[in-house]
């Protein structure tokens, strides 16, 4: 058993500090993520702000675990808003964490994402149109569909990734070979990615038709998810 009230601090400490090695600090907060304490669910939220006001993306990721451990789904929305700040690093281990979540009670996270994704802030409904991408259903398509002509490239190619299965989605399949013409290279990619992981036979021609692109980018994608259709015709 550790003490909740005075481990806390502690992390804080060290990851604002930085004075000690992270195995050090570990088994605290390891014990604080598993201890259920849902006193510390406030506290939680103030260090996390506290972290993202001042771009610690070290900090935040260690308090946002805590967060995830102890309050489970609930903590999705605030983890989600977390990750819609940029503070320039992967977000690695922030992400896990929120897939980790988002493998749970999927209706119930769906709901959340949801509700976030039509947010006015880009970068939260982005972070938001990314989590679709793992709890999707057939009747997310109109939603995606119309993020997928958003004005923000990184909003449509991220639409694109988070489509319900093209494989088995005719809509989804039509919508992703659409965005194949987009003018940005980023949802390019994006959609020639999602067709090569398809397996359908209707996906090689327009993926050969790319093949000539004027971006490299975009021309390696289009080898690369050829090969994966692992089609004669191809």
């Amino acid at each position: 058993m550790i003490d909740n009230v005075a481990a806390l601090p502690a992390v804080v400490r060290h990851a604002a500090e930085l004075d000690d090695d992270y195995d050090d600090i570990a088994p605290t907060v390891a014990a604080l993520s598993a201890c259920g304490d849902s006193a510390l669910v406030p506290h939680l939220h103030e260090e996390l702000d506290r972290f993202l006001d001042a771009e610690n993306f070290y900090g935040r990721d260690l308090v946002a675990g805590i967060l995830a451990g102890i309050d489970g789904v609930a903590a999705l929305r605030t983890l989600l808003h977390a990750s819609s700040r940029d503070l320039g690093d992967d977000q690695d281990s922030l992400s896990a964490e929120i897939i980790d979540l988002l493998k749970t009670d999927q209706e119930a996270v769906r709901l959340t994402v949801l509700d976030l994704a039509t947010s006015d802030i880009p970068g939260l409904r982005h972070t938001a149109l990314w989590a679709l991408g793992f709890v999707a259903q057939a009747q997310d398509f109109e939603l995606l569909a119309a993020a997928a002509a958003d004005p923000d490239p990184q909003i449509r190619s991220t639409a694109i990734g988070s489509m319900p299965d093209p494989a088995d989605d005719d809509r989804a399949f039509d919508a992703i070979v659409l965005a194949l013409r987009d003018p940005h290279e980023t949802v390019r990619i994006s959609a020639a990615s999602r067709l090569g992981y398809t397996g359908r036979p209707d996906a090689a021609a327009p993926l050969a038709a790319l093949a000539a692109d004027r971006a490299s980018r975009v021309r390696s994608m289009v080898a690369y998810a050829l090969g994966r259709l692992g089609r004669h015709e191809v």
